[in-house]
């Protein structure tokens, strides 16, 4: 995608832009939109063991774009994002393989962030729109949340209580998607994104408490977990051109 974009640039230098030219070449802008989960991490198949078991959620942006050349230019995004966990269909599945009476689940939306730099282009409509392709990468920081589970038999007794604590880790995260953007005035103008973030995530010695009631015993483990983040964005923004 890099080269397309270098290619058109220099395409674009040779036969003229289409619509009138920018007077400023920068722009600082945030965003807010929905983030919905796909592949494994939207997965709830609990045989699978990097499903998880992720449901729609929101993402905000604070981008920052500077234009080099007429079509090509450098950008840098910071972002936040958090979905949530489908605990409901868990707890099913964690009630059909324990063959138990009902299972509770309590977990927090999943949340990764973090900053990431890269290239986009620019490339100018008869019709005031400007489309902006752009590839980025960088560093995240994702969070496992912490997992709370109770399995009663169908009596309504409380059996197992397991308890596992949340965990963080940094990732190699990239973003892959296309923008348009509406000049409003020579300052401001308006933003409309469509992207595909995705980051690997490990973590590693996560510990979970495992509470027997019958027995009144407990037990400590230590596990490994992966998940590959990978979300469809959508989202919308408003920004101060420089």
């Amino acid at each position: 995608m890099l080269s397309c974009l270098v290619s058109s640039n220099l395409f674009s230098q040779e036969n003229g832009n289409v619509g009138q030219v920018e007077e400023r070449k920068g722009y600082v802008a945030i965003h807010l939109g929905s983030s919905n989960p796909t592949g494994d991490y939207g997965s709830d198949n609990f045989d699978n063991s990097e499903a998880a078991f992720a449901k729609g959620g929101a993402v905000f942006d604070i981008s920052f774009g500077y234009k080099l050349l007429p079509n090509l230019g450098l950008t840098a995004v910071w972002r936040g994002q958090a979905n949530s966990f489908d605990a409901a269909t868990y707890a099913q599945s964690m009630e059909n393989y324990l063959g138990a009476g009902y299972v509770s689940v309590q977990r927090s939306p999943y949340s990764i962030g973090g900053i990431m730099a890269g290239v986009y282009g620019s490339y100018p409509t008869k019709y005031k729109l400007i489309i902006e392709p752009r590839v980025l990468c960088g560093i995240s920081t994702a969070t496992l949340p912490a997992l709370n589970t109770m399995a009663y038999n169908h009596a309504g007794t409380k059996l197992v209580t397991w308890s596992q604590e949340e965990a963080t880790t940094i990732a190699f995260s990239y973003i892959i998607g296309a923008g348009s953007r509406v000049d409003l005035s020579k300052k401001f103008c308006l933003f409309l994104n469509l992207d595909y973030y995705a980051a690997r995530a490990n973590w590693y010695n996560v510990q979970e408490i495992s509470y027997g009631h019958a027995t009144g015993t407990s037990e400590t483990n230590f596990y490994n977990f992966s998940h590959k983040f990978s979300t469809v964005n959508f989202s919308g923004g408003f920004g101060f051109k420089f």
